[in-house]
């Protein structure tokens, strides 16, 4: 047995956010040396709409992960894996295969929020031009999405990509509204927490009053989408004053109409066509 590769096994399973906790089944599986074989975690997360409360509400994701066995080597490799979530409010289950290589080496937790409808930054490996370009590959920001609406032939969501130069910038799309943030430092961790893809929980001042919301980043239009405590969508409407909101309203969401529906020209992922690939075989 190859017991360096197992210890890089172990070490990727943990960064992915898996902990140690398949360590056994992983090792006995090497040891066997099964040339492909699964195994399976699942955990819990609690929506940050609940996190303030005592509801006991969880989200179940479960997760199968893939390995083979290389034809030339003793090495194993983990090549992708499924992730299947299941609400708190038992609505229909979510899944998705996520290969390692060609999704950026998607961790627990972002499946999880991908999957639950949200978007996060991430820094990604990029090679200009064709493959075998030796130019060096450089890491950029890409903000990334699922489209929930639709699979393709392979059972899947597509994943969008949102480049620099699609230009959604965060910090003008905080600016636009009027959240109550105490400090520079509120602001910063507003900007992190939602670049992670997480639903932030603040103030909104509406009418002269603070009202609590739940905020989350919409790369899509190049805005936010605002929430009340009850998950239901505020529209811009309702929180500008009047005279105000139509083009507040139309300049925060980007590409949509005055009416809320999305303009006809606008294809926030045009130039992204092919690079969602189809699964790759084992190695």
């Amino acid at each position: 047995m190859n017991e360096s590769n197992l210890e890089y096994l172990k070490k990727n399973l943990d960064f992915l956010g898996f902990g140690t906790r398949l360590n056994e089944v992983l090792e006995s599986a090497v040891r066997r040396e099964l040339p492909k074989f699964s195994l399976g975690i699942s955990q819990h997360y609690t929506p940050t709409e609940f996190r303030s409360t005592a509801s006991g509400a969880k989200d179940h994701m479960r997760f199968e992960l893939n390995f083979s066995k290389s034809n030339d080597s003793d090495m194993f490799f983990l090549n992708n894996y499924q992730a299947v979530l299941s609400r708190h409010d038992n609505s229909a289950p979510v899944k998705q295969v996520f290969d390692l290589e060609r999704d950026h080496r998607m961790t627990a937790l972002q499946a999880y929020r991908l999957l639950s409808g949200y978007s996060f930054e991430k820094e990604i490996l990029f090679r200009a031009g064709q493959e075998n370009n030796q130019e060096p590959a450089e890491k950029r920001a890409v903000w990334l999405k699922l489209n929930l609406a639709v699979t393709d032939a392979y059972g899947n969501h597509p994943l969008h990509r949102f480049y620099p130069e699609y230009n959604f910038d965060l910090e003008k799309s905080v600016g636009k509204y009027p959240f109550y943030l105490a400090g520079e430092d509120r602001k910063e961790k507003l900007l992190k927490e939602l670049k992670n893809g997480g639903l932030a929980e603040l103030e909104l001042m509406v009418d002269g009053k603070p009202l609590g919301v739940f905020v989350a980043a919409e790369p899509q239009f190049k805005t936010l989408t605002i929430y009340s405590r009850d998950m239901v969508r505020i529209p811009d409407a309702q929180i500008f004053a009047p005279g105000q909101n139509q083009s507040q309203a139309a300049q925060s969401t980007g590409q949509t109409t005055q009416s809320g529906s999305v303009s006809p020209d606008h294809k926030p992922w045009k130039g992204d066509e092919g690079i969602v690939q189809a699964p790759k075989p084992g190695r």
